[in-house]
């Protein structure tokens, strides 16, 4: 007669739901750093899809008051010299506006752009507005608060009011910012909508330029200044 022991298969049972629940506690440990990966990537995915979202709106909004520039300036002739301002170190304290005295003269680069446009009812109202980019990536819109302060030769400095299109946000957990500029480019160009072969010669473009978020392209947003003369 042969008699099993019960002491043994006991000990091989408790030795594999040891190796059972080992082997559940790094199934589950695995599945714990695939989710949080997943949503972690998802979360920087929004991010960027957001981030790029805004810089798209801020591109357009610009695009479309950039081409008030010198529209129903006719005496005198609206040239860049006098009608549009690039700047290099542009900053904005409190109202005052620094750094654009005395701008970029021809073809350059900056972080700041100003331009000034009339009203096609009233010869003696002038309007002005710009466009700052700060160091953290900001881009805000300025304008003044009085008409006549934007009137020729020369540009107000004091009393901007500034209306944040973009808000500082790094692009990466290391905390860069995306850069901003602009830069203008004398030559043919032509308006939005417009058939490449209806070029208009003797004007300047305007680009606006900033470091894609989540990649090493960069987001340009150009615009056809009809409104102003070499």
């Amino acid at each position: 007669m042969i008699y099993h022991s019960g002491l043994g298969q006991r000990g091989m049972t408790l030795i594999g739901a040891m190796v059972g629940l080992v082997v559940s506690m790094l199934i589950v440990l695995t599945l714990m750093s695939a989710y949080r990966s997943v949503v972690r990537l998802t979360m920087e995915s929004n991010a960027d899809a957001r981030q790029s979202g805004d810089l798209a709106a801020a591109f357009l909004f610009t695009h479309l008051n950039l081409s008030d520039a010198g529209r129903s300036l006719v005496n005198p002739t609206p040239t860049r010299a006098d009608d549009l301002l690039l700047c290099e170190n542009g900053e904005l304290v409190g109202e005052t506006l620094t750094g654009c005295d005395p701008g970029v003269s021809g073809n350059g680069s900056g972080n700041a752009i100003f331009w000034r446009w009339g009203d096609p009812d009233d010869p003696d109202a002038f309007f002005c507005a710009g466009l700052l980019a700060s160091a953290r990536g900001q881009l805000d819109y300025l304008t003044q608060e009085e008409e006549g302060d934007c009137e020729g030769p020369g540009w107000p400095l004091d009393d901007w009011t500034a209306l944040t299109l973009i808000h500082p946000t790094p692009i990466n957990p290391t905390g860069e910012y995306p850069e901003i500029d602009f830069s203008v480019v004398a030559g043919p160009c032509w308006p939005l909508g417009a058939a490449a072969s209806l070029v208009v010669q003797g004007r300047f473009a305007v680009t606006i330029s900033s470091t894609h978020v989540g990649s090493s392209t960069d987001l340009h947003s150009t615009t056809c200044l009809i409104g102003l003369r070499q």
